[in-house]
């Protein structure tokens, strides 16, 4: 009697010690420098900030060879890790994965997240994050770790990587995903990753990695939801057509500066207006009839039956997003004009002076004066009230368009990128101009690759999950 206390003590004492862990893998190679991105280190800096601070008080694991030497152009002078635990190797975080498994309890949360270069793996996996010039871990590695998930336990897996749409096959309804690519294409940079996300567009849920505020530049962050319902559109997607990018254009365009808004650096107006009449005509081609004839997820056609009944509502938002958009690049071509004169000025500063001056603008805190020439410090002053003035109107075009709002409370927002999702394949925008022949060969190569490994079908069923998981999980 008094042994079975004792174990049910020692059981509650257990659990009450369970929590959250969040572990940052940030891979470095070693011996090809140029590969090592100074916003690879940003994001370790955004981790753990945020992980710092999450009123979740998680358990927080970043890992990262910090060597200075390994980076091109010398370490970011902004960036400050203080609580490393070393660099990234697939054995460490293997068996760090696998006591934070063991340990959590129901409710808790493990973050997984895994950021370097990506690539499919011949006779491995169809999706590995690369560690080290060696050394990796691929959606396979993860499957086998989170056969022992506690239930209730629920796991995100940030896969931060090109080809990286392998790991979304893990996805269920508390195994959560976000890739930087699907399986069979380049990623397209991390100037804005997960943490980025979190840290400074104050993002509070999974799920809302969905909207464009999230995406407008940088890495293209995608949920498994979002890759499930593109593959199940797919056998329709040639019927339907793929013209929708302006869906995400649109949205993207409410922040003023998106760049298929401009020509030659000036407003297009008549380009805008065709592309809005192409929003319109795309949400009303998907029609209810269509969408049933087409066999497409049930998530996307009750999502197109309630913008049926709101055609008049999107044509509004759209319009104010255009006359909207149309004052905000206005107001960043002034400060574009703004940015280049004080850039053409700042010519006369020493190398010192200069990188101090831009030091404090990447920081935003006031320059240390001493460090300029008494001749030269009016002209340093003048450049810094520049800096300001621009900042000031940039700010003026933050925001979301009153419309748009409205429009977002009544629950279309959420449907237009459901709808998004099925019209266009959730693939990170090709670049304009030709790929050199190594890039084509290489993107042939992976391809081939991705194309001998068996891919998940998934089902309405596991849409719905992989929704619900993205739903739960908060920072």
């Amino acid at each position: 009697m008094v042994a079975s206390f004792i174990c049910l003590l020692l059981l509650n004492f257990s659990k009450a010690q369970a929590k959250d862990v969040w572990i940052h893998a940030i891979g470095i190679d070693e011996n090809v420098h140029t590969q090592n991105h100074a916003d690879f280190y940003r994001t370790g800096q955004n981790f753990e900030s945020v992980c710092a601070n999450s009123s979740k008080r998680p358990e927080c694991h970043l890992f990262v060879n910090d060597d200075k030497s390994l980076v091109p152009g010398g370490w970011p002078i902004e960036l400050e890790i203080k609580q490393n635990k070393g660099p990234a190797r697939s054995g460490t975080l293997k068996t760090l994965i696998q006591q934070s498994l063991a340990k959590a309890g129901k409710g808790d949360t493990v973050i997984i997240s895994l950021l370097n270069h990506g690539a499919p793996v011949a006779g491995k996996s169809s999706s590995c994050v690369w560690l080290s010039s060696k050394d990796y871990i691929c959606d396979d590695d993860l499957k086998e770790l989170l056969k022992n998930k506690p239930p209730g336990v629920k796991v995100l897996v940030n896969a931060d990587a090109c080809f990286t749409g392998g790991f979304a096959n893990l996805a269920s309804s508390e195994i959560c995903v976000t890739t930087a690519s699907d399986s069979f294409n380049f990623g397209t940079g991390v100037t804005h990753d997960l943490w980025n996300a979190v840290k400074n567009r104050h993002l509070k849920k999974l799920s809302d990695i969905e909207e464009p505020v999230y995406n407008e530049s940088g890495t293209q962050l995608l949920l498994a939801s979002q890759l499930a319902i593109s593959q199940r559109c797919q056998a329709a997607r040639q019927k339907l057509g793929q013209s929708v990018t302006t869906v995400s254009f649109l949205l993207s365009f409410s922040e003023g500066y998106s760049e298929d808004s401009c020509s030659d650096g000036n407003y297009n107006s008549a380009k805008i207006s065709a592309l809005a009449k192409e929003v319109i005509a795309a949400i009303e081609r998907l029609s209810p009839q269509l969408c049933k004839d087409l066999k497409l997820p049930k998530i996307v056609c009750d999502a197109r039956t309630r913008l049926a009944s709101a055609d008049a509502a999107i044509k509004r938002a759209v319009a104010e997003i255009v006359k909207v958009g149309e004052a905000r690049h206005k107001t960043f071509q002034e400060a574009l004009s703004l940015s280049k004169e004080s850039e053409a000025r700042s010519g006369s500063l020493s190398e010192a002076e200069y990188k101090e001056l831009g030091d404090s603008v990447a920081l935003n805190i006031e320059p240390d004066w001493t460090k300029f020439d008494s001749s030269r410090a009016v002209l340093a002053k003048a450049l810094w009230s520049d800096y300001k003035k621009l900042m000031a109107k940039l700010d003026q075009i933050k925001g979301t368009p009153p419309e748009l709002e409205a429009f977002k409370e009544r629950g279309y927002y959420r449907d237009l990128l459901t709808v998004q999702s099925c019209l266009f394949e959730p693939a990170p925008t090709s670049p304009e101009e030709q790929p050199s022949a190594h890039l084509a060969a290489s993107l042939k190569y992976f391809r081939e690759v991705q194309a001998s490994f068996p891919q998940r079908q998934f089902s309405e069923r596991d849409v719905e999950e992989a929704r619900q998981c993205e739903s739960s999980i908060q920072f």
